[in-house]
């Protein structure tokens, strides 16, 4: 009777046919190569560029970031190779499973397809929410994530004299994107300059160094990018920015007189800066741009409120290499010895430095004095309201509105106003606190105060009539309000009319 069996010999096995070893190695290469790159776009879109921005918002210094985020990239290399071992072992090993072995493949290869199709469009959903919004280091320098045609043809009509693109060929997406940009840069007329930089596992040094010499007087105008405007950009901003200050280059025309949360004074042709918190995008167009070295704060440190924008100080320090100094300063009551330890303290740096606080406020005036300010042109109001109502303006000399915040007391001193009257009810208890504090801050500011009191309700004529005689016998400028812009302050208004 005939045995059934496999021949002894047989190459076959259970699970199929045997494969060569150099199909192996390619199908295993390949894993490793889509494996890598589908994975690591993900690794980096949800985990490392999220990251690095928790890490900056906690106050992080750059190198710092390199250093962890460095490594975290070459754990994902070892995971690749961990996983790639897995799928020989458990795919192409001993035990070949075709099928499983195909399939898997064919799933990484296409995810890595994905991956590499999405990366081009740099517009896609995903990508577009994590890119840098494009912003102006000086007048000559600008950074931001990768441009399309549009955006080179503008940066052309501006009189840009070039583009310096960080884009690395070696990344697959990144040779494609450049190529693209070089054609688009030839059809707007307008010049590339590759610098390739590598994030985070590479200090780019001789990229940077090139780029230096590039940007070399200064009298060229340059939009710099790597793929999403953040780190290699960051990196290219922190060289420059140090540069300028090196250099001595304050790019003083750019100096605005105004930031969010208050008005800004210079001092010894602007090489001290007093001024508010900047907001993120602020730090440039008043600080780093200017060539401050020193940031000088007056935020105190044991008031838990101010911790979060003390993070943001050290933070934008450790990142463009500025040094902290804190000087602690009452808002609400300034003391004179530590005003002028302040102000000789500024007045002795050789370097420009930039005093801070969270907001203009009473402290800003002693300040103002120690540091030889104080002749300052007015500056008309150019506001229609404060916060707690609208304004009405005479001719300069009069102004009516409501009780004004602590930044609003600052408009009303860079306008020039001399007096301010109050015309709140004085016999209404909840008005007394408001008062006795006018009485401080006007004395702070140098402000002269009258209080007429008109009772909020009833027949007041008498008292308005009393408080527009008074008003018109002041030489001005003066402030009249009430708690809000209320029916006193507007029948006031309108017999000066």
């Amino acid at each position: 009777m005939a045995q059934r069996g496999t021949p002894s010999g047989s190459k076959a096995t259970a699970r199929g046919p045997a494969l060569g070893r150099g199909r192996k190695w390619l199908m295993t290469l390949l894993f490793l190569g889509c494996f890598g790159f589908a994975g690591g776009a993900a690794f980096l879109l949800f985990a490392l560029v999220p990251l690095e921005h928790a890490l900056e918002a906690r106050g992080w210094g750059q190198a710092g970031i390199d250093r962890l985020l460095g490594l975290l990239v070459f754990a994902w290399g070892l995971i690749a190779l961990a996983v790639t071992a897995l799928y020989y072992r458990l795919a192409l090993g001993r035990t070949y499973r075709p099928r499983q072995a195909h399939l898997v493949l064919l799933l990484v290869v296409v995810a890595a397809g994905a991956a590499f199709v999405m990366f081009l469009d740099t517009g896609v959903g995903i990508i577009a929410e994590r890119r840098a919004r494009v912003q102006q280091l000086s007048r000559n320098l600008t950074f931001g994530p990768y441009p399309d045609l549009d955006d080179l043809k503008s940066l052309k009509f501006q009189h840009y004299d070039g583009v310096i693109t960080l884009l690395h060929p070696a990344l697959p997406f990144e040779k494609v994107l450049l190529d693209r940009e070089t054609a688009n840069a030839g059809e707007a007329g307008i010049p590339v300059y590759s610098f390739p930089m590598l994030p985070w596992i590479s200090e780019n040094r001789d990229a940077l160094e090139a780029i230096r010499r590039l940007l070399g007087d200064g009298s060229k105008r340059y939009y710099v990018h790597c793929y999403l405007g953040q780190h290699r950009a960051n990196l290219v901003r922190q060289m420059a920015t140090h540069g300028l200050a090196l250099a001595g280059e304050s790019v003083d025309e750019l100096l605005p007189e105004r930031l969010e949360r208050g008005t800004i004074f210079t001092y010894e042709h602007k090489r001290i800066v007093l001024g508010p918190l900047p907001v993120e995008q602020e730090w440039f167009t008043a600080v780093l741009r200017h060539g401050v070295r020193e940031v000088i704060s007056t935020l105190d440190p044991a008031d838990p409120d101010n911790q979060p924008w003390i993070e943001q100080i050290n933070k934008v320090a450790a990142d463009y290499n500025l040094r902290v100094t804190t000087k602690p300063i009452d808002t609400h009551a300034p003391d004179p010895l530590a005003i002028r330890d302040l102000a000789q303290y500024a007045r002795n740096s050789g370097e420009r430095v930039y005093i801070l606080g969270y907001r203009i406020g009473r402290w800003v005036w002693p300040l103002d004095a120690a540091l030889g300010g104080g002749q300052f042109v007015p500056v008309p109001i150019g506001r229609d309201s404060f916060e707690r109502g609208p304004l009405f303006k005479f001719n300069r000399k009069y102004v009516l509105g409501p009780y004004p915040t602590d930044d609003e007391i600052g408009t009303l001193k860079l306008a020039g106003i001399r007096e301010v009257v109050s015309l709140m009810d004085g016999t209404k208890p909840d008005n007394q606190r408001w008062i006795q504090r006018e009485q401080q801050w006007t004395a702070v500011y140098g402000f002269q105060f009258t209080h007429i009191s008109i009772p909020s309700s009833g027949d007041a004529s008498d008292q308005i009539s009393q408080a527009t005689d008074y008003v018109r016998s002041r030489p001005g400028p003066l402030y009249i309000h009430g708690f809000r812009t209320d029916e006193r302050v507007q029948a006031v208004a309108n017999r000066l009319r």
